[in-house]
């Protein structure tokens, strides 16, 4: 896959712990999570377009990345579990 911007491969990596190589793109959706900076400020975010964040205790920004950790799973029921097919 490439960045139809410049033609350049998208950064595929495999974080640590995750069995997956990917590449998240942000398309401007919303994010809700709760975070905890290393300054032991903990908070909770409600945000579209969440391409950096503040943190509320130090003012410390943090660009969101593009790796999640996926983990391969067992014993998942398609059926019943929020299951969706990469193509």
């Amino acid at each position: 896959m490439t960045d139809p911007r410049d033609g350049n491969a998208f950064p595929f990596t495999r974080p640590e712990g995750s069995d997956l190589n990917m590449f998240i793109q942000w398309k401007g959706t919303e994010l809700c999570a709760d975070i905890g900076c290393p300054c032991g400020y903990n908070g909770h975010l409600d945000a579209g377009f969440p391409y950096y964040v503040r943190c509320a205790g130090c003012g410390a920004i943090y660009e969101m990345g593009t790796q999640v950790i996926a983990r391969r799973v067992e014993n998942i029921d398609p059926d019943k579990d929020a299951v969706q097919t990469f193509e």
